[in-house]
C-alpha cells in the first residue's frame, strides 16, 4: 500500500481535480441564473461566458501553481510531510490571503491603466491606437463590445491570471522561507489522520471536500469584481473607469476595437 499522499498519482487524482473545477464553474453559473430571475443581473449569456470562461483560465493557472508550489515546498524540506497535506496548506494560504492580494493588484492595473488612459485619449493617431484599445480593455473589465472582440477577453484574460501567479508567488514564498516551520505541524497533523489512506485524503479530502467551498466562494467573489459594473444595474451602458473613452457608446466601441 501507499503511504504517501502524492498530488500527481494517476487518473484518480487527474479526474477528482476535474471534478472540483466543474463544482466550482456550476456554483457561477447557478448565480448567474438566479440573479437573471431575480432581474438582478444585466449580463448577457455571451458576456457570461466570456467572464466565466476567463475565471477558468484563472482558475487553472492558481491551481497549476499551488500544484508546483506544494511539491516544491514538500520536497525542499527534511520533513516526511506528504505533497498532498502541503498542497492543502498552499490552497487554504491562497484561497484567502492569496485572493485578497490578487484582487488588491488586478485593481492597481485599473487604476494605472485609467491613469494611463486619461493621458492617450486625446491621441487619435494610428501609433497610439493599440495603447488605447488595450488600456481601455483594462479599465473597463468584463466590457467586451457589441458584439464582443475576443481581443478585448484575451487582454483581461493575461492581465487577471498574471495578477493570480505574481499574488501565488507571494504566497508560496511567505510560507517557504516565513511560515514553513509552523505550518509544518498543520501539515503533519493532517498526514496523521489520513495515515495509510492516501487516496482518501487526495480524492475525497484535500481536491474535494475542503476546497469546494473555498473555490466556489473565490469564484463568486472575483466573478463580483470581475464582471461589469453596469450588469448589477441592469443597465446597457459601461460605467466610466476614470478613462476618457467609453465603452457603453456603440460607436465608440467601434472606434476603439482592435481588429485582430
Amino acid at each position: 500500500m501507499e503511504k504517501e499522499c502524492l498530488l500527481l498519482s494517476g487518473l484518480p487524482a487527474f479526474f477528482s481535480q476535474i471534478l472540483l473545477g466543474i463544482i466550482a464553474i456550476s456554483a457561477l453559473i447557478y448565480k448567474h441564473r438566479y440573479k437573471l430571475e431575480r432581474h438582478q443581473e444585466a449580463r448577457t449569456n455571451a458576456t457570461f461566458l466570456l467572464d466565466v470562461s476567463k475565471q477558468l483560465v484563472s482558475l487553472v493557472v492558481a491551481h497549476i501553481s499551488g500544484l508546483i508550489i506544494a511539491i516544491l515546498i514538500a520536497h525542499s524540506t527534511t520533513s516526511s510531510v506528504s505533497e498532498c497535506a502541503w498542497y492543502f496548506v498552499v490552497y487554504c494560504f491562497d484561497t484567502t490571503l492569496g485572493v485578497l492580494l490578487t484582487l488588491s493588484l488586478h485593481a492597481l492595473v485599473k487604476r494605472t491603466a485609467s491613469t494611463a488612459l486619461d493621458h492617450l485619449s486625446t491621441a487619435n493617431t494610428i501609433s497610439y491606437r493599440w495603447k488605447i484599445d488595450t488600456l481601455t480593455a483594462l479599465v473597463h473589465c468584463g466590457e467586451y463590445g457589441s458584439p464582443p472582440h475576443l481581443s478585448k477577453w484575451l487582454i483581461q484574460t493575461i492581465e487577471f491570471s498574471t495578477c493570480v501567479i505574481l499574488a501565488r508567488l507571494v504566497c508560496g514564498f511567505t510560507i517557504a522561507l516565513v511560515l514553513e516551520v509552523k505550518l509544518r505541524h498543520v501539515a503533519a497533523f493532517l498526514d496523521g489522520i489520513f495515515e495509510g489512506h492516501p487516496a482518501i485524503m487526495l480524492n475525497f479530502f484535500v481536491m474535494i471536500t475542503c476546497p469546494l467551498l473555498l473555490n466556489a466562494c473565490q469564484l463568486i467573489v472575483q466573478d463580483a469584481y470581475l464582471m461589469a459594473k453596469s450588469s448589477l444595474l441592469g443597465r446597457g451602458e459601461a460605467v466610466q473607469g476614470g478613462g476618457g473613452v467609453r465603452l457603453g457608446d456603440d460607436n465608440d466601441d467601434r472606434q476603439y476595437s482592435p481588429k485582430w
